[in-house]
């Protein structure tokens, strides 16, 4: 028997099995920096009781947390906060992250674009994605874990991607289960 023609199979079983071990390891990211500003804000909110209880995190070093602000939904008997996360890349939007006690419940997606979904640790994430009917494609996704919703509003690019989105809401929803 051949040497060669039995260590070549072996050879190529043992790189495949490298680059799926490489690559079923998760990447460590970093949670996104704040620009000044946004930290100025985010102090003020927390001051006043508003707390994140997820934080987007990126292996893209360009990305910066650049807005932080807390707006209020309505509910039966008042209002309910809301803190949003605004994430920029070079100065261009990328996406805003909320989260929230109030209930937000949606069954209709916008003409033109499709539904979405995943789910991971027992959450499913719902939304839709495709064109917003401003020449830009735009995917919204939302899900509610432990009496919080979560939603992400990202227009898409090509360095944010459908699936960037995606993956980003499971990440965050794998973050809040630890």
């Amino acid at each position: 028997m051949n040497p060669r023609a039995t260590a070549r199979p072996m050879l190529v079983a043992a790189i495949v099995s490298s680059i799926l071990v490489a690559c079923a390891q998760p990447r460590q990211c970093d949670p996104i920096e704040l620009a000044p500003a946004a930290a100025a804000s985010l102090a003020s909110i927390e001051q006043g009781g508003l707390s994140p209880l997820a934080w987007p995190a990126s292996c893209d070093g360009r990305l910066r947390v650049t807005q932080v602000f807390a707006d209020a939904l309505p509910e039966p008997g008042g209002q309910v906060q809301r803190l949003n996360v605004v994430v920029d890349r070079n100065g261009e939007r990328g996406y805003v992250f909320s989260q929230t006690a109030a209930v937000l419940a949606f069954t209709r997606i916008p003409p033109q674009t499709h539904r979405v979904e995943a789910s991971a640790d027992g959450v499913t994430v719902s939304g839709f994605a495709g064109p917003a009917g401003t020449g830009d494609d735009i995917a919204y996704l939302r899900w509610r874990s432990d009496d919080v919703t979560y939603e992400l509003h990202a227009a898409l690019r090509p360095w944010l991607t459908e699936q960037d989105i995606v993956s980003l809401a499971v990440a965050l929803i794998e973050s809040t289960d630890r």
